[in-house]
């Protein structure tokens, strides 16, 4: 018998008030979100199922619970499939899901895919995302983030706010970070192209390459187990910097006009200060080298 690709679109909108968080926790599927031109939340769900014919596309969908529902400050979406005994030649999942999300830019959002990207435009509202295998993606956010992967990458053009970030299997990118920023990575490369806020970096066999803005203010504390670390200073920027290296690594200088007040360039650990001291920086990685840049303004 021969099956093909059967699709259904479910479609709602949804008249919402500032400050209303959209609420979506899959079993599967990709999630996109972008910002909608009036004052409502617009949904579109795309569901896919392998069949012979409609009848048994219906059938299947009955392996599928759905809910959307909207309360005073919330619109929710949920899906699960049922459990229940399958036949060796059904596919599985028995419906494959998409959604597509418009909302007012203040909107909050709280995403949670099992499988599948999560894919996030400007927002000035809060984010949460958790995705178990799949991307994280956010364009600009006004407001806070925290998102979490178990196995997948986490890029983030830029956070105004609160910046949190965890993946177990995966790369981590970060245009510009302007408040206090936590990550917590593996595997992959941690990058923060431009900091301007408290930093706290922990890598566990990963890279980390931290770009500061100027001027600097904040402290940071950058740990890499297994891996090198890089951190780039505008040339004007003042701060006072503690960086260690392995054993067998180094702490190298480029372009940097530091005082030395304990240790050596070129050792395993330097404790310096640019352009006099100021807010204090701890490098610190136990498996690789140190590699401290100067950039030009």
């Amino acid at each position: 018998m021969t099956r093909a690709a059967v699709e259904r679109t479910v479609e709602k909108h949804f008249p919402v008030v500032a400050g209303v968080t959209l609420k979506i926790d899959t079993c599967q599927g990709a999630i996109r979100v972008e910002t909608s031109a009036d004052s409502q939340i617009h949904v579109l769900i795309r569901e896919t199922i392998t069949a012979a014919d409609d009848a048994e596309a219906d059938l299947r969908l009955q392996d599928l619970d759905l809910k959307i529902e909207q309360t005073a400050d919330s619109v929710l979406l949920l899906a699960r499939y049922r459990r229940q005994a399958h036949w060796m030649w059904q596919s599985w999942p028995p419906v494959g899901l998409s959604y597509v999300v418009n909302v007012p830019r203040g909107c909050n959002l709280d995403l949670t895919t099992l499988e599948g990207d999560i894919t996030i435009g400007a927002i000035e509202g809060a984010v949460r995302a958790r995705v178990e295998t799949g991307a994280i993606f956010t364009g600009e956010v006004t407001g806070s983030v925290d998102a979490a992967c178990t196995r997948g990458d986490l890029s983030v053009t830029a956070c105004s706010g609160a910046l949190t970030l965890l993946t177990k299997a995966g790369n981590v990118l970060v245009g510009r970070a302007g408040g206090l920023t936590k990550i917590d990575g593996a595997g992959g490369t941690i990058e923060v192209q431009n900091s301007r806020g408290k930093l706290s970096v922990a890598a566990n066999n990963a890279d980390i390459k931290i770009g500061f803005a100027h001027p600097l203010t904040e402290s940071a504390d950058l740990h890499a187990a297994g891996g090198d670390i890089e951190v780039a200073f505008d040339r004007r920027s003042a701060c006072t910097l503690s960086a260690f290296s392995s054993m067998f690594g180094r702490v190298r200088v480029r372009d940097l006009p530091l005082t030395v007040e304990s240790g050596k360039i070129g050792s395993s650990h330097l404790i310096v200060t640019l352009n006099g001291g100021g807010p204090t920086i701890l490098v610190d990685a136990s498996g690789g080298n140190v590699h401290l840049v100067g950039r030009e303004p």
